[in-house]
């Protein structure tokens, strides 16, 4: 009964601990307007990695309201409403994260081009005046 409740208990704390890496760890492009400096993250794996947690935590709620158990020595010990307010909490700050994580590497990567563009603009106008 109690490899029962400590599987879940276990998953919750795994994934509360590795919540949100997006949110933790990225590099936000600065407020301002225009090109950004090369101090911004562009790389998306984070975001994918809180995507994929998002998608497993709603994997794990499905799993749980669709699940029928028909083996009389398995006792439903946790309910199928906390089971689902244990995994909704990780999964809803993952897909958070992982939205805000995209975004941000999205406007990065797109701030970025604008400088190379502007640099490039810049050394052709040189490159013409006599």
């Amino acid at each position: 009964m109690v490899r029962i409740v400590a599987r879940p208990l276990l998953l919750l704390l795994v994934g509360l601990s590795v919540n949100g890496c997006s949110l933790a760890l990225l590099e936000k492009p600065r407020l301002a307007d225009g090109p950004a400096a090369r101090d911004c993250t562009t790389s998306p794996v984070a975001p994918i990695l809180d995507a994929a947690g998002a998608g497993l935590m709603v994997a794990g709620i499905v799993r749980v309201l669709t699940y029928q158990s028909d083996d009389l020595l398995v006792p439903d010990v946790i309910s199928d409403g906390a089971m689902t307010a244990i995994l909704a909490p990780p999964g809803l700050l993952w897909g958070y994260s992982a939205a805000r994580g995209f975004g941000w590497t999205s406007e990065c990567r797109g701030r970025q081009s604008l400088s190379e563009d502007a640099i490039a603009d810049y050394l052709r106008t040189l490159s013409r005046t006599p």
